[in-house]
Formats: structure tokens, C-alpha cells, sequence
């Protein structure tokens, strides 16, 4: 059967196979460019934690999600940082767990921009990585959408 309408010359196998490349390559492609374009200088704080919760929450899934909130000075200016995805658990009991090993008062490591110190991030990379795979399956999505349209306007033209 082929994609395109009569006489056409691609095959579907092969009209799947371009677009199959074509969308890693999107995906990767932007995975790379959102890394390069949000990495910032970042520099290691002591902070402590001043508050901690568990929120339930419904994703793909129901999952309960640990939050912290936590104090930093830079300069003698005190910032306030929260995560609000430390851990994640399935179960309740679970999720206490995790909230028994941060608890108020204990000291970690946060990661501050240089250029501004109210961002915060308790990974080294400051969150970037997960952002870069956000912006990386949306990319691979719109490829996806736009193959499909190219597949059914190519059939009914």
C-alpha cells in the first residue's frame, strides 16, 4: 500500500522508517540544545531544610510526591528554595518513609545560579536534565503529529 495517493513513489515502509529517524532525531536534537542553552553557572550552598510534605497527587497514576522548602544565605541575604519532587511513592506508607529521611533541621547541598541567587535547585545540574527530557518528548510528540498529518494529506490529496 502507498502513502501517497496514485503513483506515488514511497512506500509506507519506507514513509515510516523517515519519519521514524526523523523523530529520534527531533528529540535528540532538542535534548541537546535545551541542555546547552540552560546550562548556567551554578555554585554549592549549605542549606537546611524548613519544611517538609507529602502531597498525593494524580499523574498517569495516583502518586504521593515529597516537597521540602529550604533556607540559604548568600551574602548575608537569606533566599528560600523548595523542590517540590524530592521522592515519589506509590503508597502512603511509603512516602512517610521518605519524609522521615529529610527532615526539618537537616543539611544538605543546594545548587544556586550565579546570576541569581533565588533559583535553586537540590540536583548539581539544577533541574536541567528533567526539563531537557520535557522539552525532548514534546518535540518528539509535534514530529509525531506532523508525520501523521503529512501521512493523511499525502493519502487524500
Amino acid at each position: 500500500m502507498s502513502v501517497l495517493r496514485s503513483g506515488g513513489d514511497m512506500s509506507q515502509g519506507r514513509f515510516i522508517a523517515i519519519a521514524s529517524v526523523s523523530l529520534i532525531s527531533a528529540m535528540f536534537v532538542v535534548f541537546c540544545i535545551a541542555l546547552w542553552i540552560g546550562e548556567e553557572p551554578l555554585h554549592e550552598v549549605e542549606a537546611t531544610i524548613v519544611a517538609n510534605r507529602t502531597e498525593h497527587t494524580y499523574e498517569t497514576a495516583p502518586v504521593w510526591i515529597l516537597a521540602i522548602e529550604y533556607s540559604y544565605q548568600i551574602d548575608g541575604q537569606n533566599y528560600v528554595g523548595e523542590n517540590s519532587r524530592v521522592r515519589s511513592a506509590d503508597e502512603r506508607g511509603e512516602a512517610v518513609k521518605n519524609e522521615a529521611q529529610w527532615p526539618v533541621g537537616r543539611r544538605l547541598t543546594v545548587y544556586v545560579s550565579r546570576d541569581d541567587p533565588r533559583r535553586s535547585s537540590i540536583y548539581p545540574d539544577g533541574g536541567l536534565q528533567g526539563r531537557a527530557v520535557a522539552w525532548s518528548v514534546g518535540a518528539g510528540i509535534a514530529t509525531a503529529f506532523a508525520f501523521a498529518l503529512g501521512a493523511i494529506v499525502m493519502r487524500y490529496r
